[in-house]
């Protein structure tokens, strides 16, 4: 009896290997595809550009190491700093009205109103629209020559001549924000509906019969409960505004003179059309150092945010790591 209850015993734990073996490697033979996808198109051109950042490469001669040589250029550039923080003024005016304008248009939505489902997909349109599209069209209102919006003013009598919009820096940067707050604001109310339509109906009667108003119960009901949902859309506004390439690209393509250049229109043109877009050799090399830079400054911006929700989220005391 024991013996033949041990070689049971023994048959049963070779077949539990057997089957934890072939269920290890299914998950293996699941991933792998996914594990192929990330090597071939996101973990060699990474390698590619990092050891490419470290030679003088410029598509033409051989490419000879110069080691750090191309990051300390970098140190001294001033329109790489120009770009960037282009870049990091974008992300901050974008950020600063698209968040609540979708909150915002997501809580009215979120009411019993006629026709919302209208102006759902009214406002979520423009998300839809290719964002290069989009910076062409807005390219042809702002243009001074024939532009919609010159037109409008002479008609209004608000401008006796054109007004040239990307003649200067500032209002050629206001731009940019304002039409990539029109491309985005809607995947925002979007992702704020979907969180708002999660809160249970019965905290706001409770907080109506005791009393509270609807200032009240948006700070205390649903801006709590939509923080998770928040904390992505910031994290998704952050990310899209730092990486910013199409739309400059299309609308102002870094003019005037390069002044509204964000970090990756400015890594273009060192990449495929020479030194400050205006010819000679490219410099893939130095390029390529740049694009490093830029990513670890996104690196670097995404985890100051990621500290800062976590403070904001489990206070100073570390009750997070407790929970």
């Amino acid at each position: 009896m024991a013996v033949s209850a041990a070689l049971s015993s023994a048959r049963d734990r070779r077949r539990r290997r057997r089957v934890h073996r072939g269920e290890r490697a299914f998950g293996t033979l699941m991933a792998l595809p996914v594990l192929v996808t990330f090597v071939v198109f996101a973990l060699l051109p990474l390698l590619w550009l990092v050891r490419t950042s470290l030679t003088n490469d410029n598509g033409f001669l051989a490419a000879r190491w110069v080691g750090l040589d191309n990051f300390r250029e970098i140190g001294t550039d001033h329109a790489w700093w120009q770009s960037v923080f282009n870049s990091l003024f974008m992300a901050v005016g974008t950020i600063a009205v698209q968040v609540p304008l979708g909150v915002l248009l997501a809580v009215a939505l979120d009411r019993k109103l006629r026709g919302r489902g209208v102006f759902r997909t009214v406002y979520f349109l423009p998300y839809i629209v290719p964002i290069s599209v989009m910076g062409i069209v807005f390219a042809f209102i702002f243009n001074p020559v024939g532009g919609i919006a010159n037109n409008v003013l002479s008609a209004l009598g608000a401008a006796h001549e054109p007004v040239d919009f990307f003649g200067s820096r500032l209002s050629a940067m206001l731009i940019i924000i304002v039409v990539n707050i029109w491309a985005e604001f809607g995947f925002t109310m979007l992702l704020a509906l979907a969180a708002l339509q999660t809160i249970p109906r019965e905290l706001y009667e409770s907080a109506a019969l005791d009393g509270a108003s609807a200032r009240q119960q948006f700070l205390r009901i649903t801006l709590p409960l939509m923080r998770p949902v928040l904390n992505i859309i910031f994290l998704l506004a952050i990310v899209s505004s730092m990486r910013s390439f199409d739309l400059v690209k299309t609308l102002t393509n870094g003019g005037p003179a390069g002044a509204s250049d964000v970090m990756f229109t400015h890594i273009y043109d060192l990449f495929f059309a020479g030194p400050g877009a205006g010819g000679g050799a490219p410099r893939i090399g130095y390029a390529s150092a740049q694009a490093v830079a830029a990513s670890a400054i996104i690196a670097v911006v995404v985890g100051l945010y990621f500290a800062a929700s976590r403070r904001a989220l489990y206070g100073y005391r570390g009750e997070g790591d407790e929970r």
